[in-house]
């Protein structure tokens, strides 16, 4: 047996369940990225294309909920298990067939993987970087995961059985942005954001909205 058919997965009714899920949740799957070598887990991405309606990329994770996470005493059953949504904007590169422009996929991955690298979790408000761009061209230093709601702005909570699968989405945060969640919390970064923000896109070129803020809270010590 290969390293790939011992990865924890879905069962096949689990898929298709999920698929369905996603697909009323956002519209018709257009193609779904296989991921190649699995190690502990297999994970695939599903797309969505933009529509007229929706004129941007919905892209979801399918794996991370068949992995149940080591979440804090008490939250076993409700937040142990996970998937990430993605949304792009239609002009940000994305391209299946341009190894370059998925580089949002990648870092989707490194999300979902870092429950099982560091026996942890991921959850609403965690955020991961490195300290480098997330791209060339951006600022952009950290993903900070939120609520996923689907297209008519209803959370993303997926039950069966005795599994709860949460849908959380990535959002790109500049440095001073994750000050701001970091001393306030993740809501009050999110109410920094105007009304052209929403729907919540990983779009690293976006302005970012707590500069101002950060200023204004230097001036307030000193005064």
């Amino acid at each position: 047996m290969n390293r790939q058919e011992e990865a924890i997965m879905y069962s096949p009714d689990e898929m298709a369940h999920l698929e369905a899920y996603i697909e009323l949740s956002f519209g018709e799957i257009a193609y779904i990225f296989h991921e190649k070598v699995s190690e502990d887990v297999h994970f695939d991405i599903a797309v969505i294309e933009p529509t007229d309606n929706d004129d941007y990329y919905k892209l979801v994770s399918m794996g991370g909920g068949a992995y149940k996470m080591n979440v804090p005493p008490g939250f076993e059953g409700e937040l142990d298990r996970a998937e990430l949504v993605m949304l792009l904007p239609k002009d940000s590169g994305f391209d299946k067939d341009d190894p370059a422009s998925l580089w949002p996929i990648q870092k989707m991955l490194d999300i979902l993987k870092t429950p099982i690298r560091e026996n942890s979790w991921i959850g609403y408000g965690h955020t991961f970087g490195d300290g480098t761009s997330l791209t060339d061209g951006t600022d952009m230093k950290t993903i900070g995961l939120v609520t996923a709601c689907n297209k008519n702005y209803d959370v993303m909570r997926l039950k069966r059985e005795d599994k709860t699968i949460n849908f959380y989405q990535m959002l790109p945060m500049y440095d001073e942005e994750l000050h701001i969640k970091q001393k306030k919390g993740m809501q009050e970064f999110i109410h920094q954001l105007h009304d052209e923000d929403f729907p919540l896109m990983l779009n690293v070129q976006r302005p970012n909205r707590c500069k101002q803020r950060i200023r204004q809270m230097d001036r307030d010590m000193f005064h």
